[in-house]
């Protein structure tokens, strides 16, 4: 009996298999027992590719003002189906949103996608719909067509802003805080992320830019009258938003150039130094005396000195302001540092104690207020380098040698060491015979010395002297007088 041309079809889930390469029989007995078979090779993946490794948004994630990103990844390594699409969808930020009827509003505006392409591993321009901002969630599909958007890899913060800022312009003045100036300025789109504010003082062709800052809605900088020299300054202003565009402006609220007189603070006046006796003018009821005050002071090392100063706004006190103390070592290169403060009374004066220590710069600084420029006074102190003295003989017959020594005091001597004079007294001045050099580490210093051409007998009167050097923090100073005596054969 011959058998029928009936197609027979075989419906079985591939997911009973494993994944992998698998070989397919299939035989065919017919009514007289004769038999037929055919094998084919079947390819079985089920398995959906995991998510993808080192995504990189070419120039970073972040705004910006065009609207195309290409966005790359590495492919997990794939056993079977190798990868041949990639999914992705679009969706505005606020679709992540813990409100719910925000959420479903930005969820509506989603858009999808894919990139086709073997082993594709990018997206060479994907386009951001809207401007605004948006988060990215790709996944794979491999050539079996599984896949799970549950293994995407979500890239947020993708911005998008073609518009610049819109800048309003210089606000009035405020009379509270006059030398701070304002740029209004807005943006619906990407955040403003700041901007610069300069000046320049008419009749020059420099722009000088001020410390900007973003405050509030807009930008501001304060215009330090204390340091720029009085006279007319224009102003102008640029504005930028986080996607990089810029806006600018030199006009104010009027819609005029914006200019500023300066100075446009009160004018403060800070004064500091040694008290050395006091200046009076007039006589009897209408005399007034002042301290007169040494600003330049020799200090004995180790020692430490009193200074007084007064802080005053057109002659009158302003009593409990902070001041602010700031020391220089007397040595190449050395820097400002804060070291200390001091309020004034209420009668506008104070007085400091300096602390032991090397010759350097104290500046008084008085930071000044909204409304009053600060002022600075600088006293120099003058600490003296020191050594010690010594001579093994006082008396000696001409032809003989001494040997003097000494050893320098106060520390602080830089590691090659530190010269020193030794001087005699000829002819009513001081002369110099030799130069020693100090020991860094241990500061002393000798000197072998021969008297010669002595006739007759004399006696001569010796100092050291320690000048003032690069490195070594200290005014010039002198030790005591030793006498040696000698007579001649």
């Amino acid at each position: 009996m011959p058998c029928s041309n009936q197609r027979t079809a075989l419906d079985a889930p591939t997911t009973i298999f494993p994944d992998g390469r698998h070989t397919l029989t299939v035989q065919a007995i017919d009514a007289a027992g004769n038999t037929g078979a055919a094998s084919r090779q079947l390819l079985i993946d089920n398995t959906a590719p995991s998510t993808p490794q080192g995504v990189d948004v070419g120039g970073g994630v972040g705004w910006r003002a065009q609207a195309t990103r290409r966005v790359s990844w590495t492919n997990p390594q794939q056993r079977f189906a190798p990868i041949t699409a990639a999914h992705y969808r679009l969706c505005p930020a606020e679709a992540d949103s813990s409100a719910p009827d925000v959420a479903a509003k930005a969820r509506a505006a989603c858009v999808n996608g894919q990139q086709t392409g073997r082993d594709v591993s990018e997206i060479p321009a994907l386009e951001l719909p809207t401007p605004g901002l948006w988060t990215l969630r790709v996944w794979l599909v491999d050539a079996a067509g599984n896949s799970d958007p549950d293994s995407a890899t979500v890239i947020g913060g993708l911005g998008y802003d073609p518009t610049p800022p819109e800048v309003a312009g210089f606000a009035e003045q405020d009379l509270n805080d006059p030398a701070r100036v304002y740029v209004f300025a807005s943006e619906d789109v990407s955040p403003l992320a700041g901007g610069v504010i300069e000046i320049q003082r008419r009749g020059t062709r420099v722009w000088r830019p001020l410390i900007t800052e973003l405050r509030g809605s807009g930008i501001s900088a304060l215009v330090d009258d204390e340091r720029l020299r009085k006279g007319l300054y224009l102003l102008r202003a640029t504005v930028t938003n986080a996607a990089g565009l810029q806006q600018g402006t030199d006009r104010g609220a009027d819609g005029q150039p914006k200019m500023l007189r300066l100075p446009i603070r009160l004018a403060s006046r800070l004064e500091a130094g040694r008290r050395v006796g006091k200046i009076c003018r007039h006589r009897a009821a209408k005399r007034r005396c002042r301290w007169k005050l040494r600003r330049t002071v020799a200090v004995a090392l180790g020692r430490r000195t009193t200074l007084h100063g007064r802080l005053t706004v057109r002659g009158k006190p302003i009593g409990r302001q902070p001041l602010e103390i700031w020391q220089r070592p007397s040595i190449t290169g050395a820097t400002w540092q804060l070291s200390g403060s001091v309020e004034t009374n209420q009668r506008g004066r104070y007085r400091y104690k300096t602390a032991k220590g090397v010759a350097r710069r104290l500046r008084f600084r008085y930071p000044g207020t909204a409304r009053i420029r600060g002022d600075n006074a600088t006293v120099a102190l003058r600490v003296q380098a020191k050594t010690t003295l010594a001579v093994n003989r006082r008396r000696v017959i001409n032809g003989e040698y001494v040997t003097f020594t000494g050893a320098l005091k106060g520390g602080h001597r830089p590691p090659t060491g530190v010269l020193v004079e030794l001087q005699v007294r000829s002819r009513g001045k001081w002369r110099t015979f030799a130069q020693p050099r100090a020991d860094g580490a241990t500061g002393a210093w000798s000197y072998q010395y021969r008297f010669e051409t002595v006739s007759g007998g004399a006696r001569f009167r010796f100092r050291a002297r320690v000048r003032r050097q690069a490195g070594y923090p200290f005014a010039a100073g002198n030790s005591r007088t030793i006498g040696v005596s000698v007579h001649g054969l």
